[in-house]
């Protein structure tokens, strides 16, 4: 699959955001650029397909879950890349139990 252009960082990131709830891995993974690099709780990702799987794995365990970013900062950005750093929460459900926790992103 390859990234769907965006007019801008922001965009795309809006996009993304929207997408995680459906945690449907064919609308989510073309909105995730080949090189991307994501940080996960159990480690890092450094490719798409590696993305993808740390998502399967995710998206396996938890139930009714809710991400939220907010306070997104913009480091970077050109034509052909962009860095933020974001805080973020989350909640969700796994084997009848809650849990939530917040951080941040990068």
């Amino acid at each position: 699959m390859t990234s769907l252009p965006a007019p801008d960082p922001e965009q795309a990131l809006a996009r993304y955001e929207a997408a995680l709830p459906s945690k449907d891995l064919e609308i989510i993974e073309p909105l995730i650029d080949a090189d991307a690099c994501f940080v996960f709780s159990e480690g890092t990702c450094f490719d798409r397909e590696a993305i993808k799987g740390a998502m399967q794995r995710t998206f396996a365990t938890i139930e009714e879950d809710i991400f939220q970013m907010n306070d997104i900062r913009w480091i970077h950005r050109s034509t052909k890349t962009a860095l933020c750093t974001f805080m973020f929460t989350w909640s969700s459900k796994s084997g009848g139990l809650s849990f939530s926790g917040k951080g941040r992103g990068l």
